[in-house]
């Protein structure tokens, strides 16, 4: 089995010195057809003697007092993850910032990713790399799990929990999730903060002001309590790219105006908001990314045609009006997803007689 998967695209298997190294590697997965596959996968990309000698070496790692790895499974992550290139490593440990048993929607992950770059990160321009490729990838080395739709990932409780411990090595993605990150913003300990994630922390408060001049992301989604976040709270977050309130109970107005970098905004399945929370006017929006499924928004306002930058629309339609002389004039707009109601007849919706 292990040959099998490995003669399919590498020929370096018939090498000798790796062929002694292979039987090794086969051994040590002691006959788990699972991890055989796994660990199959992860061998493909190895091409010399050196590089398998490398893989077995982490294979047999000893545990250590204190080492994150000193658990099978922890073990094995430091196997997947260690043999994965920086930008598919960013990619994974990205995934930190959703809570414990979260189903991970596949397209927000690649929305994320993409804004961030963390795609191309550290590949040359001519590579052909796509966030798709890397998903893939994650999935082969058994370190996501896909859903039964194939419309989003999950993963496991101890990788994740070792994820963020890898994550805290990198001084270049400073991340804070749950009750650290919540303590640390009431008391503005963040200015060096990237990431923060308070993703179903059950908050119905956030303070007024806080400062977080390097913060790019911030996931605030699966709050229904939070029903007010005061304007001034973005005042100082200059470089904050993507904002999640999906299914929080806030219907406030977003000042755009602060955020000038701002790319991807998910209000999704927030069931009280009855219009855009942002005002459209006055400098040239950044907005790529806009879910405004399942709110109480019964047309778009003209002003959106503004939005010169929006690649992808996703929008609820619950009757009256029609999309289509808006969406003519979003001039990057690339993929437009609609939720329409039963009773709705979509042709009424686009503007088709």
């Amino acid at each position: 089995m292990f040959e099998d998967i490995l003669v399919d695209k590498n020929d370096t298997i018939q090498q000798h010195e790796i062929v002694t190294i292979a039987r090794k590697v086969i051994k040590w997965c002691d006959g788990l057809f699972s991890l055989i596959y796994i660990v199959a996968q992860n061998f493909k990309s190895k091409r010399s003697p050196q590089n398998w000698s490398d893989g077995l070496q982490m294979l047999r790692r000893p545990a250590k007092m204190g080492d994150i790895y000193k658990k099978p499974l922890e073990s094995f992550l430091n196997f997947s993850y260690g043999g994965l290139e920086e930008n598919q490593k960013l990619c994974f440990l990205f995934i930190v910032l959703y809570p414990e048993g979260n189903k991970i929607p596949i397209d927000c992950l690649f929305d994320c990713w993409t804004t961030h770059k963390l795609v191309v990160h550290g590949v040359l321009e001519s590579s052909n790399v796509t966030a798709q490729g890397i998903l893939e990838h994650l999935l082969a080395m058994a370190l996501l799990d896909e859903g039964s739709n194939k419309q989003y990932v999950t993963i496991d409780k101890v990788f994740r929990t070792s994820s963020m411990e890898l994550l805290q090595e990198r001084s270049q993605y400073k991340c804070l999730v749950a009750e650290e990150a919540l303590e640390k913003l009431k008391n503005e300990n963040c200015k060096d903060t990237h990431w923060i994630s308070l993703s179903g922390s059950e908050i119905d408060d956030l303070p007024d002001e806080v400062d977080c001049p390097e913060l790019t992301t911030l996931f605030l989604q699966k709050n229904s309590k939070l029903e007010t976040i005061s304007s001034s709270f973005f005042k100082k977050m200059k470089d904050l790219i993507i904002l999640d309130l999906y299914k929080t109970g806030s219907e406030m107005m977003i000042p755009m105006s602060d955020l000038q970098k701002f790319k991807v905004l998910y209000v999704n399945g927030s069931a009280m908001l009855k219009k855009l929370p942002f005002k459209i006017e006055g400098f040239d929006h950044m907005l790529e990314v806009l879910d405004i499924r399942g709110c109480i928004i019964n047309e778009l306002p003209q002003d959106i045609k503004k939005l010169k930058h929006l690649r992808r629309l996703m929008v609820s339609i619950n009757g009256g009006g029609t999309l289509h002389p808006i969406i003519c004039k979003l001039s990057s707009l690339k993929e437009l997803i609609l939720d329409v109601k039963s009773d709705v007849h979509i042709n009424k919706v686009i503007g088709i007689s």
